[in-house]
């Protein structure tokens, strides 16, 4: 970061109220710096409409209906999804609609607690082991395959924006 955003980060730090924009990293970590330094938190009032708990790149109407509880609100970051075991793609409208990560991953885990439950139904006499994947999941195991792949995923959204950026 140059000085100029280091400083503006500094002044954001000290604000008792943040008004400003949630849709931008920028804003969200002033706001963050903000709550750190006054360990309280700070009202603010998005001039975007983003809310906090939106990733920056999501359409935040359709994605409120998916953010179910604070866990997934703080945490969730488009990357948990692949180091969680999941593979899910980043949708191909990506630069008309936005980021669409949550939606399917709620979809998909969703559509596996669904099938757990015929499974369980079916065979409730016989005892169940953990599939690698959950085991891999419990443990934290983060395939570095995986890993690799969402790098070079990032590397290329990363070279796309800054070529829109030259247009």
């Amino acid at each position: 970061l140059g000085e100029t955003a280091v400083a503006d980060l500094w002044h954001l730090s000290h604000g008792q109220v943040f008004i400003g924009h949630l849709g931008s990293r920028f804003g969200k970590l002033g706001w963050l710096l903000s709550i750190a330094r006054h360990n309280a938190f700070v009202p603010y009032v998005t001039v975007d409409g983003h809310s906090f708990c939106c990733e920056v790149d999501e359409n935040c109407g359709q994605v409120k209906p998916y953010i179910t509880d604070m866990m997934n609100c703080m945490t969730f970051t488009h990357a948990t999804s692949h180091f969680a075991g999941y593979k899910i793609p980043i949708n191909e409208d990506y630069w008309e609609v936005g980021s669409t990560v949550r939606i399917a991953l709620a979809e998909h885990q969703y559509n596996k607690k669904k099938t757990k439950k015929k499974k369980k139904h079916h065979s409730e006499e016989e005892e169940q082991q953990p599939t690698r994947e959950e085991q891999e999941k419990r443990v934290g195991y983060i395939n570095v395959t995986e890993l690799m792949q969402l790098q070079k995923q990032e590397k290329h959204m990363t070279s796309k924006l800054s070529q829109a950026e030259q247009n």
